[in-house]
């Protein structure tokens, strides 16, 4: 650095770090830019490609922070992550947030124990998702108030709140109502259940 600002170019000098530990420091630096690189794009754009590359940034993103149980860093990608699924919000979703209800149930079941406090953020999508599913199929649900869900009892012995605002209680198309029941979505949030056994119980 001082061989930069003196302007002279003979003092740089590279190393190669071949050690996964060096990841930590760097990402720890570099996350919150990382966020907004994501999201951004994924906001703003419909185009699948790009979509599919930001939540695949996202992904991996989640991983590097569960490997290296960074708490706060976790919070961030996943709480964000499930903002853009769009399940409190069925009347503006698109395809893009069916996408990111799939990379969020995919991250839930590879990385497991690792999620710890951010499972909350997968239980309630998991949630919102089977309550998008009963209305979008013609079944009367209410807009609050207690509601046991015979999935989440069967495996976790969960109760399950329906929390829609009025301004949610619009249906998505039945496009995306169809794509909610995709094999895809289907097996990856059977199996958030499925694999619950070889969790620890521990969320903090």
């Amino acid at each position: 650095m001082r061989s930069q600002r003196k302007g002279s170019k003979g003092g740089d000098q590279f190393f190669s770090a071949s050690h996964f530990v060096h990841v930590r420091p760097m990402f720890e630096v570099a996350w919150i830019p990382f966020l907004a690189g994501l999201s951004g794009p994924l906001q703003d754009t419909d185009d699948l490609e790009v979509v599919e590359l930001c939540l695949d940034g996202f992904k991996n993103a989640i991983r590097i922070v569960c490997f290296f149980d960074l708490e706060l860093e976790r919070n961030a990608f996943v709480t964000t992550l499930a903002k853009f699924t769009f399940l409190n919000n069925l009347g503006e979703m698109k395809t893009k947030n069916m996408e990111a209800i799939k990379t969020l149930l995919d991250v839930a079941v590879t990385e497991g124990n690792s999620l710890k406090g951010s499972w909350h953020e997968v239980l309630t999508c998991v949630s919102q998702l089977e309550h998008m599913q009963l209305i979008s199929s013609g079944v009367e649900v209410p807009e609050s108030g207690r509601k046991e869900s015979a999935s989440l009892l069967l495996h976790l012995s969960l109760e399950f709140t329906c929390p829609v605002c009025s301004r949610s209680r619009k249906l998505p198309t039945e496009e995306l109502a169809n794509k909610s029941r995709s094999t895809h979505i289907t097996v990856a949030a059977d199996m958030v259940f499925s694999l619950s056994h070889f969790l620890s119980g521990v969320c903090v």
